[in-house]
């Protein structure tokens, strides 16, 4: 329940154009995947304050689009969502004649979430747990009768997954995962097989003697290279350098770290057509100098640990885009300003005496144009 997240994968979505297919066939290695694999997200993140949901009943979310209508300011309600909340989960989100339930048992673990359309169940899903309250199978059934598929997980002896195994509604296996470990416990190997056991994809996770993830790299098939990333360090062991490289579209990704509060201060994005001619050896490693180009330079400030602004260069170092953040006394955000070129948003955060948020106003060129207002009704 934050405000706002993870402002680098917002910042690759829009630039760079990954997007998640939730449809796309497990063939397909999702760019979102290995980013998160690759990068702590928490690094992007500007340490909003959290909401507790313990202390809450009831959300009810309303957004507006603001506009001018014959020389009159016109409000008209865009969306609604209501949220209710028991014992700290969410129980029902409705929305659009779209209405979702969620149970839960004893330990907090969610066991079955319902999908109604305008007064008709479509879908449900039903999530079973072993006595070591570790997820063992989630079944999805259409219109709560026809199951269309379901995932049995399978653990080792300390809790580690082993296994992945998705079936289809006619009890067919579909696909397989196969995960290894080291004696640390760190993930080294991922492996999908498609329903005749052939590989999907792998990916391979490295680490040096100290037990730092030294490299990652993921390939389909066995042989195809498509994406490595490599972690540098300083003589003091923290992270310094993460450059994950994409050899589908020919890019690496730079993530240099500030070594006084650990936080990432500048992502390069260079391309190079070098890349593909170094497929084959070590490709990483030989195009370290040769991408005579890059697309997108970021850089961020902060103060007191706080994200406080990010900044957009393009190849020739020019300012594209500037973000800021201000932030109250408790340290949630409260200003967010965006210039790029002669379009100017702003968007003011107002909050309650509990610290949630209660209203959102956005700006375009100082004229407000959107206004998300929330009802909070808490537990007494």
């Amino acid at each position: 329940m934050q405000l706002f997240r993870n402002v680098f994968v917002l910042f690759i979505i829009v630039v760079f154009g990954y997007t998640v297919d939730l449809s796309a066939e497990i063939k397909k290695i999702e760019f979102s995947e290995v980013w998160s694999h690759s990068v702590n997200t928490k690094l992007f993140e500007t340490n909003q304050i959290e909401e507790d949901s313990s202390k809450i009943k009831s959300l009810t979310t309303i957004n507006y689009k603001l506009d001018d209508y014959f020389g009159k300011a016109r409000r008209t309600k865009s969306s609604e969502v209501l949220e209710k909340y028991k014992n700290g989960k969410c129980i029902e989100k409705s929305t659009s004649g779209m209405l979702h339930k969620f149970k839960y048992n004893k330990k907090g673990n969610k066991v079955e979430e319902t999908l109604t359309v305008n007064g008709k169940l479509l879908n449900k899903e039903v999530f079973t747990y072993n006595k070591e309250n570790l997820l063992i199978d989630k079944s999805d059934y259409l219109f709560a009768r026809d199951i269309a598929g379901k995932i049995l997980y399978q653990y080792d002896g300390i809790g580690e997954m082993i296994s992945e195994i998705t079936y289809g509604g006619n009890g067919k296996v579909e696909s397989k995962v196969i995960y290894e470990y080291n004696n640390n416990g760190d993930e080294t190997i991922k492996v999908v097989y498609d329903l005749n056991g052939n590989v999907i994809n792998k990916s391979i996770h490295k680490y040096d003697d100290k037990l730092r993830r030294v490299e990652y790299v993921v390939l389909e098939g066995d042989e195809n290279l498509v994406f490595k990333t490599k972690y540098s360090y300083d003589l003091e062991g923290k992270l310094m350098l993460i450059e994950l490289m994409d050899f589908e579209i020919l890019t690496k990704f730079s993530f240099l770290f500030n070594k006084e509060n650990g936080f990432i201060h500048e992502i390069i994005a260079e391309m190079g057509l070098e890349l593909l001619l170094n497929n084959m050896s070590d490709p990483l490693d030989d195009i370290l100098g040769s991408c005579v180009m890059y697309d997108m330079k970021q850089c961020f400030g902060y103060v007191d640990g706080k994200l406080t602004e990010m900044i957009d260069k393009d190849s020739s170092g020019a300012i594209k885009k500037k973000e800021t953040y201000l932030y109250n006394k408790v340290g949630n955000v409260v200003e967010r300003n965006i210039l790029e070129g002669n379009k100017k948003i702003k968007s003011i955060t107002e909050y309650d005496k509990n610290n949630y948020w209660v209203k959102i106003t956005k700006y375009q060129n100082d004229i407000p144009i959107e206004v998300s207002e929330r009802k909070i009704e808490y537990n007494k």
